[in-house]
């Protein structure tokens, strides 16, 4: 199922095609930081370490374990916050 024009989905193929590998591959990259951005952010906003368990682990406990894990994991965040700035460092050349 596609939302878009068939009109609108050839002209952008087109436009990805009269791309060389390496700026198809350097498009690849930035929205694979952009994506990384967006999942920080959510997670700094809930805290990182209850975030990446809700992520992970979340869905395996049941609310009220959930809920003890989430305040000690917001607990920890808080006593001892993570550095800020970027988490994973990217590499381009």
């Amino acid at each position: 199922m596609s939302d878009t024009r068939p009109e609108a989905a050839e002209f952008y193929r087109r436009l990805l095609l009269s791309k060389s590998a390496a700026e198809r591959l350097a498009m690849g990259a930035d929205m694979f930081t952009t994506a990384k951005e967006l999942a920080l952010a959510d997670l700094r906003r809930q805290g990182v370490r209850a975030g990446l368990f809700l992520r992970f682990y979340g869905h395996e406990f049941e609310p009220e374990e959930r809920e003890r894990i989430l305040q000690r994991l917001r607990t920890i965040d808080a006593e001892r916050p993570l550095p800020q700035g970027p988490l994973w460092v990217a590499r381009r050349a």
